[in-house]
């Protein structure tokens, strides 16, 4: 079995973490051929697809001014959809959408107050199962909350 990611879903994608740093981040690794799989975004407010891509565009674009590439960006937004809302209905969605994905990324840039419950909700949906977990820092409040977070998060995702 490949270790390849072959889906990165990215919780958070309207955000301004995701706008200032992940975004062009991932644009980066785009261009690098690194980044090959699809990328679904998931975010509270409804969006169309056109509309993050502008939202993608324009702060790629921002971060990376004249060194932009269009190819690279194109070859990106192609990539990119998007999943919306609150609730049951956004984590049933995005299993719909990660049906056939054996080793999905997920990759949480929303507060750290939500880590757990989304991951739990990812667990309990079974996307949890042969994929990985990132989360964004700061991890925690303090050193015993990040080790308790830790200690959560490694029982859902080993």
């Amino acid at each position: 079995m490949s270790d390849v990611a072959d889906a990165l879903v990215v919780f958070g994608i309207t955000g301004d973490l995701a706008r200032t740093k992940t975004l062009p981040a991932l644009y980066d690794l785009a261009g690098q051929g690194i980044l090959t799989c699809p990328v679904i975004g998931v975010g509270r407010r409804p969006l169309r697809t056109d509309e993050l891509h502008e939202h993608a565009r324009s702060a790629i674009e921002a971060a990376k001014g004249e060194t932009l590439e269009r190819r690279v960006l194109d070859a990106f937004l192609s990539r990119l959809s998007y999943i919306g809302g609150e609730g049951q209905e956004v984590f049933d969605r995005l299993d719909t959408a990660l049906k056939g994905a054996k080793l999905p990324v997920f990759y949480l840039a929303i507060p750290p107050a939500s880590f757990l419950d989304t991951a739990e909700e990812l667990q309990h949906e079974g996307l949890l199962d042969n994929a990985r977990l990132v989360v964004e820092k700061p991890f925690g409040t303090d050193l015993v909350s990040a080790r308790e977070l830790n200690r959560r998060l490694t029982a859902l995702v080993p």
